[in-house]
């Protein structure tokens, strides 16, 4: 990789970089530099990444805005080919200085976080990682142990099983924690005799999709549960959800994602556990990292766990205080 320096140099602000360190000792050049930061999710049309956004609009902040900008751009439908085209458009425009990106698919994303890095340009990513490709690291949570907080809850409100449908998107991090939910409960719980039915849906981040297949998994008498390991389908339209719920009263409902509005319509009783990230974390600590590499030569460890955070309601919460009874020698988290 060309040195941090160079490519500096090699880029858009070639002149003044030159007379900068003419006058003055380069770290003092590079404290007068503004430096820009792209944040790439999914989808802009995704609620959840409009809170990593904010994440990186509060480290710039602390920063120093005349030091450091965010950008945020992204695609607007879940196409790994378009996101893979704004990381190259971002390249060849040359006003960027370091880039986040939650990759939706390691083959096409990948190829376009390597030919920034081979620019010059550091990559990290966040929420959905790309580890086979050139990224400096990944921020985020660890999805498998995300999903086995899915199994553990489905162990404590139901002991003795049941039949339980998925509803994901194809992508790393999601598929991740499919294989999280499955693994936990074959280790973990196989007394407690939960069936999965059907193969996990692919909504494609999209809420209103989503929900349509929330309705689908509803219809079918034999599932007692439903697992989304994304927030889509509490997106789309709160009231919507509320009219989903209440025709599905005994449907277990463990969804990902603990946004404010998912929160609330838990404290309403219309959903039994959030198994939440934390968004914001992710865009402030996506700039922090990339601000230090390229200003002070600070290499990150390859993986930055963000944690996850759980909120139960209360009809759960008297089971989550204990380790479910069936095969609990499993050491799992205690809430």
């Amino acid at each position: 990789k060309a040195s941090l320096t160079t490519t500096k140099m090699t880029r858009s602000r070639l002149a003044s970089g030159i007379l900068m360190t003419a006058v003055m000792p380069f770290s003092n050049a590079q404290d007068m530099m503004n430096y820009t930061f792209a944040i790439v999710p999914k989808l802009t049309t995704n609620p959840f990444f409009d809170d990593v956004h904010a994440g990186c609009l509060t480290q710039v902040e602390r920063i120093g805005s005349d030091m450091a900008s965010c950008l945020y751009v992204g695609p607007e439908q879940f196409d790994a080919e378009a996101q893979a085209a704004i990381l190259d458009d971002l390249v060849d425009q040359g006003d960027v200085d370091g880039i986040a990106v939650s990759s939706i698919d390691e083959e096409v994303t990948g190829a376009a976080i390597n030919r920034a890095v081979a620019a010059g340009i550091p990559v990290v990513t966040f929420d959905s990682d790309a580890p086979d490709s050139d990224r400096l690291c990944y921020i985020g949570t660890d999805d498998v142990e995300l999903g086995r907080s899915f199994a553990w809850l489905l162990a404590i409100a139901r002991p003795f099983g049941g039949k339980y449908s998925i509803i994901s998107s194809d992508a790393p991090n999601t598929n991740a924690r499919v294989e999280g939910i499955r693994n936990e409960l074959v280790e973990s719980f196989p007394s407690s005799e939960w069936i999965e039915i059907g193969q996990p849906t692919n909504c494609e981040d999209s809420a209103e999709l989503a929900l349509e297949q929330a309705y689908e998994i509803g219809s079918n008498p034999n599932v007692t549960a439903l697992v989304s390991v994304g927030g889509w389908p509490m997106f789309s339209d709160a009231e919507k959800w509320k009219e989903f719920v209440d025709k599905h009263p005994n449907l277990l409902l463990l969804v990902a994602d603990t946004l404010p509005e998912q929160r609330a319509l838990l404290e309403e009783g219309y959903v039994h556990a959030l198994v939440g990230q934390r968004p914001n974390l992710m865009g402030a600590k996506s700039v922090e990292v990339l601000y230090d590499y390229i200003t002070k030569n600070v290499t990150p460890p390859e993986v930055i766990n963000t944690g996850e955070q759980l909120f139960i309601s209360p009809d759960l919460d008297q089971g989550a205080t204990k380790e479910p009874e069936a095969d609990a020698a499993s050491g799992r988290m205690q809430l």
